[in-house]
């Protein structure tokens, strides 16, 4: 969690560049129905008895205009009428997560990428200050959401013979946009007391180090991956700035860019100004790359962040306070490649020393 400055300065709209760029200790209990509620559209594992599925792709949902869990003007213990993690179904494989910011202020959205060895999960949820991990175990259960998606996921994906598939049968990978507190305070859900993976799961370290490890990497910051889920792969570019652990993840199944806390509707805190402009322009290049046809590898159909903190509309008023509990009204969650563009145009043309104050852009602000 971070606590940072607050200043403000005005800035140009996006307009243009939308215009003109193409993107073509576990717990046993179980999540009870008020905790999650189901949205609706508007070394390897083995794999059981026989061959899975490759299942048919299907259609988008329409993504929600509001997204529930926005909290609550009166929360009373953590809580309101909304669940404590909101899941939303994007498609059969591809789930996004939200915490309820009554939980914390920070209203987390956590993505989940099904493969057919191998479960994504990008982020484990933001802990309340001073809260105990029983009461956040209890409040968010996030382990055993994911369990529960997961046994859903299998059921749903047979073997070819149409036998079922075991919970052996699939990795699940705990992973992170970074290793900010907010981001990573379920992590202890996935692992037995002595803090080693509970059985056909794999969590990743928070050190840059241990991330590298994690998705395969080499010469980090330096060099891209990719990891694959089973017929699903995954590009991971290591983009500090913000904090020293930074990824992006660009999902080829869904055609969506995962930015984390360096790109969302609202306050881009930045730890590190020059590695921090390196980034944002090495994202930029990443998914405008073409292969020897000149088609775009990595074709963008939505920029997904961490944060919602912004209300309809633009300019700095748009803008919700850091720390805001309570969003009666956000803006839409997705963006585009053309604020990929923008922003690391703007962190070019804004120079080598951190502005000293905050920058506000019509869909996210630059606060070195």
């Amino acid at each position: 969690m971070l606590t940072l400055k607050r200043l403000g300065a005005s800035s140009a709209a996006i307009g243009l560049l939308l215009l003109g760029c193409s993107t073509g200790v576990a717990d046993d209990t179980a999540a009870s129905a008020d905790q999650v509620k189901q949205g609706t559209p508007g070394g390897e594992p083995g794999t059981g008895e026989g061959e899975p599925v490759v299942p048919v792709v299907e259609e988008d949902a329409e993504l929600p205009v509001q997204w529930p869990n926005r909290g609550s003007a009166d929360c009373q213990n953590f809580q309101n009428s909304d669940p404590s993690i909101y899941k939303f179904k994007l498609n059969a494989n591809t789930f996004i997560l939200r915490e309820n910011k009554c939980l914390n202020f920070e209203g987390n959205f956590i993505y989940v990428l099904f493969g057919q060895k191998k479960v994504l999960i990008q982020d484990t949820g933001s802990i309340a200050q001073g809260m105990s991990r029983a009461l956040f175990t209890q409040l968010f259960p996030i382990r055993n959401t994911i369990e529960a998606m997961i046994g859903e996921w299998l059921a749903a994906h047979p073997n070819e013979d149409g036998s079922p598939r075991t919970r052996d049968s699939i990795e699940l990978l705990v992973s992170h946009t970074h290793s900010h507190g907010d981001h990573v305070s379920g992590d202890y859900q996935f692992k037995n007391a002595d803090g080693t993976p509970l059985p056909y799961t794999k969590v990743a370290g928070l050190r840059p180090a241990d991330v590298a490890s994690f998705f395969g990497l080499t010469n980090w910051p330096n060099n891209a991956g990719s990891i694959d889920l089973g017929d699903r792969v995954v590009d991971v570019l290591p983009i500090p700035g913000h904090e020293a652990s930074h990824v992006a993840l660009y999902d080829h199944g869904s055609q969506l860019l995962l930015t984390g806390d360096t790109l969302y509707p609202g306050h881009i805190f930045i730890q590190d100004w020059g590695t921090f402009r390196k980034s944002t322009a090495k994202l930029a290049a990443w998914i405008k790359e073409t292969d020897a046809q000149g088609k775009p590898v990595r074709p963008v159909k939505h920029v997904f962040g961490t944060h919602i903190e912004k209300k309809p509309g633009t300019g700095a008023a748009s803008f919700y306070r850091y720390g805001t509990r309570f969003h009666p009204t956000e803006r839409h969650l997705e963006l585009t490649g053309a604020h990929v563009e923008l922003e690391a145009q703007q962190a070019q043309s804004l120079g080598p020393v951190a502005p000293s104050t905050e920058q506000f852009f019509d869909d996210f602000s630059i606060d070195p």
